[in-house]
């Protein structure tokens, strides 16, 4: 009796020390094998109103899960309808750990071309999922270029006004209509697209329906303060998108 009785203490003590490292997908897991060719293309369709603008813009990103680990890549390219010569551009990868938590890297170009001013920046960060809830957390740092000779170089990454700082995008994705509609609410700080200033950050709603098994319609409302670490905050840009995902 006294056997089981200790044999069952430490199954429960095993399953306590495991508990943490599953909640957060750290557990080793088999490998999945990837359904058809591993391909995702998305397509978006976004408005920015702010002080200062208010101008529509189109997307087009692509990714390609391997079943490698290591060999993820992705990228994507953003221009404003009115004035092609602002373009945001970014290439990544990502490192999955597990099948819930990876580590990926995104190189971005944000580029003025009618101030020929530029930022470049690089985002690294964890992320992680568990039930509901979605993560990612890690560091950004942006070189602003305003030399005419060097904005268009996407790989210069020195600058008089570097920047670096602590990102994150945190949010809730509850379930609903038998699993085929996401309600996602969250706080962000940074994009692949953007790059919003250390003293900038806001909350979003991002319902997504689930069309098919590869295909998903998602929308996306997002408001912005800034100074909420220096003044009073103020609303500083609303964003809206509509976009296209499908999995090949």
């Amino acid at each position: 009796m006294k056997r089981k009785i200790s044999a069952l203490y430490a199954a429960v003590a095993a399953l306590a020390l495991l508990s943490p490292l599953s909640v957060f997908g750290l557990e080793p897991v088999p490998p999945v094998e990837e359904k058809g060719l591993g391909l995702a293309l998305r397509l978006d369709y976004l408005g920015r109103q702010s002080a200062v603008e208010e101008k529509d813009y189109g997307r087009v990103q692509l990714g390609w899960r391997s079943g490698n680990p290591f060999l993820n890549p992705c990228g994507g390219i953003e221009w404003r309808m009115e004035d092609t010569q602002v373009r945001s551009y970014w290439i990544g990868g990502d490192i999955i750990i597990t099948d819930r938590t990876s580590l990926s890297l995104r190189l971005n170009h944000l580029e003025y071309g009618d101030w020929k001013t530029a930022i470049n920046h690089a985002n690294f960060y964890f992320s992680f999922n568990y039930a509901w809830f979605h993560g990612a957390v890690g560091m950004g740092y942006a070189a602003l270029v305003f030399e005419d000779k060097y904005y268009r170089d996407p790989w210069r990454y020195t600058s008089e006004a570097p920047e670096s700082r602590v990102i994150y995008n945190l949010s809730v994705r509850p379930t609903l209509w038998k699993d085929r509609l996401e309600l996602g609410f969250g706080l962000r700080n940074f994009d692949n697209f953007e790059y919003h200033g250390a003293d900038c950050n806001g909350y979003h709603f991002e319902p997504i329906i689930h069309l098919t098994e590869n295909t998903d319609l998602i929308g996306f409302y997002e408001r912005r303060y800034g100074g909420l670490f220096i003044s009073v905050p103020t609303l500083s840009r609303v964003t809206w998108m509509v976009s296209l995902e499908h999995r090949f």
